[in-house]
């Protein structure tokens, strides 16, 4: 038999609404202890209460549920902030339900009409890329900017958003290498049309350019996107043979951390030694950048940041739907290690 609220508040001996303050999550005008919630939330716990959040919204409450649409073949650092933006909206009495970011507009318009079929409150849309070039994509998300916050600007009026500053991301490590005694920085990137991708290139060619490097002194290392080890390990070894060795490059900065610990594995089979020959510097601040030897020099997004930022720009909205063209600028840290020298 399912445990209803009441019995919860009941036994926890408070009201029906401090109850469901507490167990929503909600931050609203009622003040409660921290004993008090402590309390609620162990009788919730141990009388196995479930909010029936369907019976919420045929009531015609929020169902306190946010839609996150994202691809498939999401990079790992995106599907990494899919989980804090699960754990951010938790912390507000969310429950997040996924979705397929496809790449035919009309089928990322059908998820999000889904989305909106099973009552969901709103919707953080985080995509690799947008088609912001695309009439079509113009037209079908023009009419749901009232509960829909996105990653990274979408080019849509009105637009509620978060922005992670690449190239500026991109010139603080130019400019780091520089200080390092570098003269020759090369980028080492797949070969993509992402945005994401286009900022981080723009960030090195123009600070490349402030530093007075133009022509034969920029080093733009293009390779076809690869995703395998052996793929990447044979595009970096082509780099060094074809390069850094015989164009002289004593620095670079690789398109994510991949990349570089690959390079740092093919610089080291060269004889090559990382930093006094060679400065490596990845993006992405993975985990095992700490282990790679040396330990590698890396990009951070602040990922858990960028979480906290849409959730709030997600909700801030959802309380006032009249917010329109909001959004935050988070730029990424470099995470200086032993690959640039210490």
């Amino acid at each position: 038999m399912r445990v209803t609220l009441s019995e919860v508040a009941e036994k926890a001996g408070v009201s029906v609404a401090t109850a469901a303050k507490v167990i929503s999550g909600n931050k609203g005008n009622i003040r409660v202890s921290e004993k008090t919630r402590e309390r609620i939330r162990m009788v919730a716990a141990e009388m196995n209460y479930r909010p029936n959040y369907n019976a919420q919204r045929l009531a015609g409450r929020a169902s306190r549920v946010i839609g996150i649409l994202i691809e498939k073949n999401a990079s790992g650092p995106l599907f990494q902030m899919l989980g804090e933006i699960e754990r951010e909206a938790a912390e507000y009495g969310y429950r997040c339900m996924i979705g397929e970011f496809k790449k035919e507009v009309r089928l990322q318009r059908e998820q999000y009409d889904i989305f909106m079929q099973h009552g969901v409150d709103g919707v953080i849309c985080m995509p690799s890329d947008y088609l912001e070039n695309s009439p079509e994509f113009q037209q079908e998300f023009a009419g749901v900017l009232k509960n829909t916050a996105f990653v990274d600007n979408p080019c849509l009026s009105g637009s509620a958003y978060i922005h992670v500053d690449r190239k500026t991301a991109i010139q603080n490590v130019v400019r780091h290498l520089y200080e390092r005694g570098a003269r020759r920085i090369a980028q080492f990137r797949g070969n993509v049309p992402y945005r994401t991708s286009i900022e981080r290139r723009d960030g090195y060619l123009q600070a490349m350019a402030e530093l007075g490097f133009f022509g034969e002194d920029v080093f733009l290392l293009e390779m076809e996107p690869h995703f395998t080890g052996p793929e990447i390990m044979a595009d970096a070894e082509r780099i060094v043979r074809e390069h850094i060795v015989p164009k002289k490059i004593d620095a670079v900065t690789a398109s994510n951390d991949l990349y570089a610990a690959a390079l740092l594995n093919r610089l080291h089979a060269a004889g090559l030694r990382v930093p006094e020959d060679v400065m490596v510097v990845g993006y992405d601040n993975s985990a095992y950048t700490c282990c790679t030897q040396p330990p590698l020099t890396s990009v951070d997004d602040n990922i858990r940041q960028q979480a906290k930022a849409v959730v709030a720009l997600l909700l801030r909205k959802l309380e006032d739907p009249a917010v329109q063209g909001e959004y935050e600028l988070i730029v990424p840290d470099l995470v200086i290690r032993e690959s640039t020298g210490k």
